[in-house]
């Protein structure tokens, strides 16, 4: 997947949110994307996923195929009420293609740490749980999905950092199977995947691309000013 020379304007704009990017996804890799409010990159997701419309686009873009992408933004559904356990039900079934789905027969189907989480939370509502559980819940349950691609939106926020590095050691044990861009504005998702690479937009433009442990041994130079600025803030 990638994008060619491209460039994108939004409808009654005169100003592009993308210029001329040259961007490619790595294949069966962790791709962050990183930069200021603003900066483009919701658009560049947008791009990849073929889901811009109503504006005016020039270059090439190779998406993927057969729209094989989870696309899972920040915010997520609140769902009031409802039980965990139904909420893992649905999700699970469908993607396991199981109608009978219960917390004794997933410990099989799923790693460690999420049959452990979601055991915990099974038997409440999901307005019982705190707005980082809630969002990890779901977190888990959608990276269940065999979906190739998968886009993640500032996973982190909101969640625990012993969670959060859970989760990424989740996304790392996937890559054999998936490739999964992710968004952040968090310096210690990138420390989690010192293999991932790391491309950084700001106005619309790509001013850097490097290798994650790249990123992080770099990440207090003053050389590279978004850098140090991002993980100083």
């Amino acid at each position: 997947m990638k994008l060619d020379d491209y460039s994108y304007t939004y409808h009654r704009e005169d100003s592009p949110a993308l210029s001329h990017i040259n961007y490619c996804v790595h294949n069966n890799a962790i791709n962050f994307v990183i930069g200021p409010n603003g900066a483009g990159k919701s658009t560049l997701i947008d791009a990849l996923t073929l889901n811009t419309r109503f504006g005016k686009s020039q270059g090439q873009v190779i998406g993927p195929r057969d729209h094989d992408y989870l696309y899972i933004t920040q915010f997520l559904p609140m769902l009031g009420a409802i039980p965990c356990s139904e909420i893992a039900k649905f999700i699970l079934g469908n993607i396991f293609s199981d109608a009978h789905i219960q917390i004794t027969n997933l410990q099989n189907r799923l790693d460690e740490n999420t049959y452990a989480f979601l055991k915990q939370v099974w038997s409440k509502k999901y307005n019982e749980l705190s707005g980082g559980e809630d969002k990890l819940l779901q977190l888990s349950l959608f990276l269940q999905s065999n979906k190739h691609f998968i886009v993640l939106d500032e996973p982190s926020a909101s969640i625990d950092r012993r969670n959060v590095k859970r989760l990424f050691l989740t996304i790392t044990q996937r890559l054999a199977q998936q490739t999964f861009l992710i968004v952040t504005h968090d310096v210690r998702d990138i420390r989690l995947a010192p293999e991932s690479f790391v491309t950084i937009l700001e106005n619309g433009k790509v001013t850097a691309k490097l290798r994650g442990q790249d990123f992080i041994d770099n990440e207090f130079s003053k050389d590279l000013p978004f850098i140090y600025d991002f993980s100083q803030y």
